[in-house]
């Protein structure tokens, strides 16, 4: 912003960027909601990064803190010159034509930027250019050889673009692989390591397409048949995987979908069924 002083309470603790969507935290701390969901989903103790009090995982107890986000949007009203332009567009068009390791690195240090970068990159279809040509191209690439990709660590690379907030069929394309890598052990193996993949997974189904919520079940069937460890199950159960399972049973959605919810709820229902989120007729009533 130049020479123009930003106040302190408008910077997210975690970014130190102005928030854009400001939520408060049961600690009564405010952050910006992406921040404080990606600190929540990673974190191995999940805890306030400020007061470091127990925090619990689910974004459900976030709290939206309009007054402050009106604070911004005003302020930014006022002292964001419109002319303002961050990067030049050919500058970015040549970046995303020769995408690579360094040109990735590069992007990811102009995005820090400013919001005017940020909207400039995704303009320029960097979001879009960086899953076509770093994980597309190397899946087809490698003639689908599974073992390959996620050697490459492709489940791990997909699982952090799904944190991000992308369109609905960069999301869709993205579950797609990943139900595809987890249909191999080590494809699995890398999911379930991966801190936010069980949430990723439950936080995008029900909120995306029907295609999504396809990919996710099938994502959820793999994992709990081939990796239902006790610790897996109840990270499943704390994250809210479980509950989403229960939703996907009373939604609006195909029958099909409903079929499998209900098959990975029967996989661990000894586990899950003294759970607030369980009634015991999920696994027991006949399908409507």
């Amino acid at each position: 912003m130049g020479e123009i002083e930003i106040p302190q309470f408008f910077i997210c603790p975690i970014s130190l960027q102005i928030m854009k969507e400001p939520v408060t935290t049961l600690t009564g701390i405010t952050y910006n909601r992406e921040s404080i969901e990606h600190w929540l989903l990673t974190s191995k103790n999940c805890t306030c990064p400020i007061t470091k009090q127990p925090l619990p995982r689910s974004s459900e107890f976030l709290t939206p803190n309009h007054t402050l986000q009106r604070l911004i949007q005003s302020w930014h009203s006022t002292n964001s010159p419109s002319s303002r332009i961050s990067i030049e567009k050919s500058k970015l068009e040549k970046l995303v034509k020769n995408l690579d390791h360094e040109a990735i690195q590069k992007l990811h240090t102009l995005a820090l930027e400013d919001e005017g970068t940020k909207t400039c990159l995704v303009e320029a279809g960097v979001a879009k250019a960086i899953i076509q040509k770093v994980i597309i191209k190397s899946f087809f690439k490698q003639g689908r050889n599974r073992m390959k990709i996620v050697e490459a660590k492709a489940v791990t690379e997909l699982i952090d673009l799904a944190l991000e907030k992308q369109e609905k069929n960069q999301t869709e394309l993205i579950f797609t692989l990943l139900a595809d890598l987890c249909s191999c052990a080590d494809g699995r193996e890398q999911f379930v390591r991966h801190a936010a993949g069980i949430a990723v997974v439950s936080k995008r189904t029900l909120r995306v397409s029907a295609t999504t919520d396809d990919r996710a079940l099938q994502i959820f069937c793999l994992i709990s048949k081939y990796c239902g460890t006790h610790e897996f199950v109840q990270e499943m159960l704390r994250v809210g995987a479980v509950s989403k399972l229960c939703m996907v049973m009373q939604a609006d959605c195909a029958s099909y979908l409903k079929e499998k919810a209900r098959g990975v709820l029967r996989l661990h229902s000894n586990v899950w069924n003294d759970s607030p989120c369980i009634q015991v007729y999920l696994f027991t009533r006949h399908q409507r």
